[in-house]
């Protein structure tokens, strides 16, 4: 038999000494730091060590299934090879690390999610009873809002593809042309419903300056001025001496911005976004916020009152994230404002509607939420 050299030998030890260090430097990693509250890459809240007790096994399963979640989620080094795995997938091969995010041209991000790229190339539609669902829906509580004297307002808020359809890449042309869902519920409602059309004045005013970001689902605070504009159109004819804020009372800011596309591809660190936008000038002429402290008997949803002594309308206002660029110019035109992050349901808000007795009510939704009316409807009591 020949003799194996020396440094063979020590290679052979130095290799199964790598691997050994390789394999236990996670373990010691999750040994030396306490574990991760929420992932960074990932924007989400990351499994904790279970409690093991005497009681603990009694339910092996339920047992196993905790401390593999933990494992799972709290394996050393884990952010940083996700971060990288993120930047090789999108700097090296062009592709989005996360299914729920497009990379489009010259940068620009976008969501993928609820059928929304089928949806833009008119490939999904309504069905008949999703139809009767929302005629349902809007009808009811148009009703409800004509009853107590006020004026409801339907506002969906276009997604950044239907606005920059140029920026997708191309396996996302269109093939049936007003086939969408927005374009179907604009044509079964906007007569009967006040429901705007928002997609006209978005995409004029885009050839004058940015109105949706880049690394973001969200338009920037100048595509929510010509959002708010739309809808002071449908309030001024039943309110005519409402006030109305004009682009003179804007000021220009420039702003450095991580996306949530960016964040959800855990590369919000370097797809960053420069931004010259525009705020409110001052960022509150008269609108102030309540105290939160008065607002924890409030149900489940997220809720903002503001008050503007120089104005008298009431309004309540349903929305959602699209409106965190909204809230502060429609605050300026109401007295009193309430603004609750869920949709209109009667059985969560029918007696905070009853108590606050609004002029307008406003319920804003993104695009992306006409893709069920699921769980949407309840009658009013």
């Amino acid at each position: 038999m020949p003799k194996i050299p020396i440094t063979c030998h020590i290679f052979n030890v130095l290799t199964i000494l790598s691997f050994i260090v390789v394999i236990a430097l996670p373990g010691v990693q999750m040994l030396m730091q306490p574990p991760l509250a929420e992932s960074v890459s990932e924007n989400r809240v990351l499994a904790q060590p279970p409690d093991i007790g005497a009681d603990s096994f009694r339910e092996p399963k339920q047992l196993i299934r905790a401390v593999e979640a933990y494992l799972n989620d709290q394996f050393g080094f884990r952010e940083s090879l996700i971060y990288w795995h993120s930047y090789w997938m999108a700097f090296y091969l062009d592709r989005s690390p996360s299914e729920k995010t497009i990379i489009g041209k010259d940068d620009w991000l976008f969501l993928n999610s609820y059928e929304m790229m089928d949806d833009h190339r008119g490939l999904v539609g309504f069905s008949e009873q999703e139809n009767d669902n929302w005629r349902e829906y809007f009808e009811t509580r148009q009703q409800w809002a004509q009853k107590h004297g006020a004026l409801y307002i339907v506002v969906i808020v276009p997604e950044k593809q239907t606005i920059y359809p140029e920026y997708l890449p191309e396996r996302y042309t269109l093939v049936v042309d007003d086939n969408t869902r927005l374009d179907h519920m604009l044509e079964l409602f906007s007569d009967t419903i006040n429901m705007p059309d928002l997609r006209p004045a978005l995409i004029s005013a885009k050839d004058e300056t940015q109105i949706y970001r880049k690394v973001d689902t969200h338009w920037t605070g100048y595509g929510a001025f010509i959002g708010y504009q739309q809808i002071m159109e449908i309030i001024q004819p039943s309110y005519p001496n409402i006030t109305v804020l004009d682009e003179d009372q804007l000021r220009t800011v420039e702003r450095s911005m991580r996306g949530d596309l960016s964040n959800a591809m855990g590369l919000g660190d370097i797809l960053q976004e420069n931004l010259e936008d525009v705020i409110l000038s001052p960022v509150r002429a008269c609108a102030r916020e309540l105290e939160r402290e008065t607002l924890e008997d409030r149900r489940r949803a997220l809720y903002i009152e503001m008050a503007c002594p120089s104005q008298t309308l009431r309004l309540v206002m349903f929305r959602d994230s699209y409106s965190n660029a909204l809230v502060p110019f429609i605050a300026e035109s109401f007295g009193e404002s309430m603004y609750v992050w869920d949709n209109m349901s009667f059985n969560l808000y029918g007696d905070l509607l009853e108590e606050f007795q609004p002029d307008v009510i406003i319920e804003q939704f993104a695009e992306r939420r006409i893709s069920t009316s699921e769980g949407w409807f309840d009658p009013p009591n």
